[in-house]
């Protein structure tokens, strides 16, 4: 490949992240060059774009600006751009972290974008089926939790009703998380959350402790169980 275009490609690949699309990626780096006095070919630019997209379809491929998440290139659709006006349950948690934590601005900032990362490599909910899988990996005490309680405030709002997590191997570990999250998130917005799993310390999810799963449009539900074969098979066989 041309050296020239293999460094234009790579400009356009670090610009999309931010851009949200390939053209939008390749307008940047046009009006970039063009700022500095050096506009580019069209030619070698619309080479260079095509470039970059053949190697995203053809990998796995990096997204740089915040949290260095791996994607499927077919699978972003790049759905979810951050928090709106009108959320419920991300302001809440982010007014938490704030009033009643203590974090700093900055620190909740950085929480924020990675957050928002993570939930626009979901599957959006407003479509009729999808089928994602996703991995999210962080160091001890780098915030994983934050993070966690994060990610389901800005699903909820985007529009996800179900969210079951896995919690430790006993009984007493699966209370505790259930506790954090119902402290930190669920006990904001009380009125808009069912938590299907028992509260107490020695309890777990059980096999139709839950009925159906039928909410209002608003409300959502919240699983803590235990990561235990039984626990887990009594919520695939819950009714639905």
């Amino acid at each position: 490949m041309n050296p020239q275009i293999r460094c234009i490609r790579d400009r356009i690949l670090d610009e999309l992240p931010a851009a949200g699309t390939l053209d939008r990626a390749v307008d940047i780096v046009r009006e970039r060059f063009r700022a500095r006095g050096a506009p580019q070919d069209e030619e070698i630019l619309q080479k260079a774009r095509q470039a970059a997209e053949n190697q995203l379809r053809s990998a796995v491929e990096y997204i740089r600006p915040r949290a260095h998440s791996l994607y499927k290139y077919e699978q972003w659709q790049n759905w979810y751009l951050g928090p709106r006006e009108g959320d419920r349950f991300w302001p809440r948690y982010r007014a938490y972290l704030l009033e009643i934590k203590g974090w700093r601005e900055e620190d909740i900032n950085a929480l924020d974008a990675a957050s928002s990362e993570i939930v626009s490599l979901l599957g959006n909910p407003r479509e009729e089926r999808f089928q994602i899988r996703g991995l999210v990996v962080g160091h001890v005490q780098s915030g994983k939790t934050a993070n966690m309680m994060a990610v389901i405030a800005k699903a909820a709002d985007a529009g996800y009703n179900c969210f079951v997590i896995l919690a430790g191997l006993t009984n007493k570990l699966r209370h505790q998380t259930q506790t954090r999250i119902y402290t930190d998130l669920v006990g904001w917005n009380p009125a808009m959350w069912d938590v299907l799993s028992p509260e107490g310390p020695e309890e777990d999810f059980l096999l139709n402790m839950a009925g159906e799963l039928a909410p209002p449009q608003d409300h959502k539900y919240l699983l803590v169980i235990k990561k235990n074969r039984a626990p887990m098979d009594s919520f695939l066989l819950s009714p639905a």
